[in-house]
């Protein structure tokens, strides 16, 4: 059994556990900062498996979170790619409805964007035919957004790792017997001492115990168990949702210049299903929109656990007799067609035109991702924003869904300022 000490314990190695060990490393130079990840590699769930879009901001109502902070994020990430030269690809994005029921709520898109202060421009059809000219859509014009972008978000937070801790990070395992002031300590299962006599303390899979003075719970998936365990996230529970998309089998940007979206139903949680041209000019259209049976069950009964299984599938029993059984009806009659690339591809094609060479290009699903998603245990509504519930020498960060990447360098600044406030009383 080792000791290890930590001013602050970081538990997950996705997007916003690194950011706020990046942030904690630039607020206090001197502290001990350990990151606590399952996996061999940072990043290898929801923030390595997202679409890679940086978000301009314009879906989500003024006073949530995700407003807040997604235009700022999309910024500071353009900067912090430009700054190292990491691939970005700049192309903006548009916005189509695909009949006269959507134009309306297009327009009111475009009046969110404006109270979020989000740069965006309502085009004319043919405006848009000049940025794509294989966009399709109804009507006379169209939202552009020229900061939406795309990165490649394994290989970014890889490089991220890289320069905390003054460019000296390398990725030790539990067995590395020196105490630098940040490192990724690797451990698949983690629990707290029985005995109420160590409070701050976690065990690793192999016996070690961490002395923490403030947890942060950044576990994506694995989020909420932990928060329970401490007593916070009462009153919520999964409701995890596999996305897949198909991606090209070469690169088409020569052809495909921007991504295009459709406009989404009024209220729905999701974006719809839409292109994206990744940093290397390959074509993804998706997602799919399905249920997912396990935190991380991303390939049919792949990672299935028994009392996963039984929690979720006793949440969807509970939507089918909730005001919310329209959703359970949508991923059967609207959903689960598309888990048929050809499905896929042809929806896709409504908004944004791939003709029959391209569609050959079209022959294998891409790594799917799990959204992250919490539900209120009572009403069964899906919640729709970033969550943080605070203790006295910890943090639980929960339901980082879209846009959570994007986000991540801004929330993470703010959740280390909201820190140091309580930590400096």
């Amino acid at each position: 059994m080792k000791k290890q000490i930590a001013d602050f314990l970081i538990v997950g190695g996705g997007v916003i556990g690194i950011s706020v060990a990046r942030s904690l490393s630039h607020k206090y130079p001197q502290a001990i900062i350990k990151l606590l990840e399952k996996e061999k590699e940072v990043s290898q769930h929801t923030s390595g498996r997202n679409s890679g879009v940086l978000h301009a901001g314009f879906y989500y109502s003024t006073e949530s979170l995700k407003a807040k902070f997604c235009k700022e994020g999309n910024v500071r990430w353009t900067e912090y790619c430009d700054e190292f030269k990491l691939p970005i690809r700049k192309c903006g994005k548009l916005v189509v409805p695909k009949n006269q029921g959507e134009v309306e709520y297009m327009h009111d898109l475009f009046k969110q964007g404006m109270k979020n202060n989000v740069p965006l421009h309502m085009i004319t059809a043919e405006e848009a035919k000049k940025i794509d000219s294989n966009v399709r859509g109804y009507g006379k014009e169209f939202i552009w957004s020229p900061i939406t972008s795309t990165v490649d978000t394994k290989a970014l937070l890889k490089f991220m790792v890289q320069l905390i801790d003054r460019f000296q990070l390398q990725f030790r395992d539990e067995t590395h017997d020196k105490n630098p002031n940040f490192e990724i300590l690797r451990s698949n299962e983690f629990k707290q001492p029985k005995s109420k006599d160590t409070p701050n303390v976690l065990l690793t899979q192999n016996g070690d115990q961490i002395h923490y003075k403030y947890l942060i719970n950044a576990a994506g998936q694995q989020a909420l168990n932990i928060a329970q365990e401490y007593g916070f996230g009462k009153d919520l529970d999964y409701f995890p949702i596999k996305g897949i998309y198909s991606i090209s089998d070469r690169p088409l940007d020569h052809i495909y210049k921007t991504l295009v979206y459709p406009v989404p139903l009024k209220g729905a949680y999701f974006l719809g299903v839409h292109s994206t041209i990744t940093v290397d000019g390959y074509l993804k259209v998706g997602p799919t929109v399905s249920p997912a049976f396990s935190w991380e069950n991303y390939h049919g009964f792949q990672n299935l656990k028994f009392n996963e299984l039984y929690r979720i599938i006793k949440n969807y029993c509970h939507l089918l007799v909730s005001d919310q059984r329209k959703l359970i009806w949508t991923f059967i009659t609207e959903e689960m067609p598309k888990h048929s690339i050809k499905r896929l591809v042809n929806d896709v094609s409504k908004i944004h035109f791939i003709g029959p060479e391209e569609q050959k290009a079209f022959k294998s699903f891409y790594r799917p991702g799990i959204r992250a998603q919490l539900i209120n245990k009572k009403s069964m509504k899906m919640h729709n924003d970033f969550i943080l519930e605070f203790g006295d020498n910890q943090l639980h960060i929960l339901n980082i869904v879209s846009p959570g990447f994007t986000c991540a360098l801004p929330v993470a600044d703010y959740i280390v300022d909201q820190i140091a406030l309580k930590l400096d009383k």
